[in-house]
């Protein structure tokens, strides 16, 4: 992995969350249609089957088009934030040997099957959840999930695949963190707390995957995934009574956990009191690329369902993004100083952070700071333009319509609500948010997060230089290791 998941660009996430696309009269059927007939556009919002089974599994289903297509995305409450602290890398490995068999096929076979069917499926683990993900013709649902029920319910986790991934993992998961990634790892440590998991890679290191046997993994999945903590969703071109009895059929007799689960294992400490201007945080580092300095500047933000997401999103959009945004014009309009700062949102379970970063001449760390905070605290003081407003929801609107046209986006859409726990109808009312959010929201949400000392700031540099440019600042400056 390149770079930290919390600073890419959101507009995966924004597709994701757009809803309410305009309406367009179809003749919906709820039989699988035939390669025969021709193929009508749906551009509507899908209605959402669900069903919980006795063992405490959860389905999702929703018809999206009439493409001869589906897809299954199996989500399991088993991510990262569920290792143990002596464990590291567990979810990563367990989640990645599920294609290594299971109880009905070896992992060849599992491997040829599914090219037989024409059938990708593919494992990921994030912060929050693991999940399987499979895309297949809408004929080989049935196939394609029972070969991914047996995996998931009941994986061999074979000894030999687990010495092949970490002999791969010596060299596939080898990285340098750049400049930038180590300034935001402790950003985030700043932020979330010691030992939070966004403060790590989605990846482990090859030593961590190293150290893992078979026991472990065997415990990690006996304790994570079960099926009251699995939900199946399920899109495309199928009708649900056929989706809900073939689900049934590869879950029904998957037990559920006697006695619960454990709780999730906690190794985040909480951030220092946001009481009095924080000390400014520095990682010396003289062989930076160009002698720059690497600067993060995070505030904690909104999460995902709390009711300032949507201007939370908008606010962003209004300080970094485009040649008309706050941070360029500061950097690079008023002044030139550094064409490449910019700011995002990123956000788990537990924790979001509003985070502005770019790099500069360490000689000028103490203006950039400056500069930076002044950038945003105009807009809690002043408030934002009728025109930065409406071109920042027309930039996270753009996409609107495609919202519900395709399989992928509708299980996007269906996997946050359930890994955020956010009713599917207000998933569908999000785009409607958008739209009402009001200047006078955006200036207090600016309020809210920027006219405090709620600031963690930390630097990237030649410490000789980065010292003295920072003796005005009337922080405290402290190494951190």
């Amino acid at each position: 992995m390149n770079s930290h998941p919390g600073f890419r660009r959101f507009t995966i996430l924004i597709l994701l969350a757009l809803t309410v696309p305009f309406l367009v009269p179809i003749a919906a059927s709820a039989q699988q249609t035939h390669a025969t007939e021709p193929l009508r556009h749906v551009s509507r919002i899908p209605t959402v089957e669900r069903e919980r089974l006795p063992n405490g599994l959860h389905i999702l289903f929703a018809r999206v088009n009439d493409l001869p297509l589906a897809e299954i995305n199996i989500i399991v409450d088993a991510g990262i934030t569920r290792e143990d602290a002596s464990s590291r890398g567990t979810a990563w490995t367990v989640n990645q040997m599920l294609l290594a068999g299971g109880r009905q096929r070896t992992g060849e076979m599992v491997t040829n099957y599914l090219i037989e069917l024409g059938s990708i499926v593919i494992p990921y683990v994030h912060y929050d959840y693991a999940q399987l993900y499979g895309r297949m013709l809408a004929k080989n649902f049935s196939g394609t999930l029972g070969v991914m029920a047996d995996v998931v319910s009941a994986p061999a986790l074979p000894r030999q695949a687990l010495l092949t991934l970490q002999k791969n993992a010596s060299t596939s998961l080898q990285r340098i963190a750049s400049s930038g990634e180590r300034a935001t790892m402790t950003a985030v440590q700043r932020l979330c707390g010691d030992g939070h998991v966004m403060a790590r890679y989605l990846q482990p290191t090859p030593e961590e995957v190293s150290q893992l046997d078979l026991p472990r993994l065997n415990a990690f999945h006996a304790a994570w995934y079960r099926p009251e903590r699995t939900t199946v969703i399920v899109t495309g071109n199928l009708d649900w009574s056929f989706v809900r009895t073939a689900v049934i059929e590869a879950f029904g007799r998957w037990e559920a956990s006697t006695p619960a689960p454990p709780t999730a294992p906690s190794t985040a400490t909480t951030p220092g009191t946001t009481d009095g201007a924080q000390p400014i945080w520095m990682i010396p580092d003289s062989e930076t690329p160009n002698g720059l300095a690497y600067f993060r500047l995070g505030v904690r933000a909104p999460l995902r369902g709390d009711d300032a997401f949507a201007a939370t999103l908008i606010l962003n959009s209004i300080v970094s993004d485009g040649p008309s945004s706050r941070l360029r014009q500061t950097f690079w309009g008023e002044r030139v100083i550094s064409p490449n700062f910019t700011a995002a949102v990123a956000f788990s379970r537990d924790c979001a952070y509003f985070v502005i970063s770019g790099s500069a001449t360490p000689v000028l760390a103490d203006s950039v700071l400056r500069f930076a905070q002044e950038a945003v605290l105009a807009i809690a003081r002043e408030g934002v333009t009728d025109e930065e407003l409406s071109a920042a929801k027309a930039s996270l609107l753009a996409n609107e319509v495609l919202t519900f046209a395709s399989n992928r986006n509708v299980q996007n859409l269906l996997k946050e609500s359930v890994v955020h726990g956010i009713p599917y109808d207000e998933m569908v009312g999000f785009a409607p948010r958008l739209r009402a959010v009001t200047a006078t929201e955006i200036q207090q949400l600016a309020q809210r997060l920027f006219e405090s000392e709620r600031w963690r700031m930390v630097l990237l540099g030649n410490e000789e230089k980065l010292t003295p440019a920072l003796s005005t600042s009337g922080r405290a400056v402290r190494i951190a290791q």
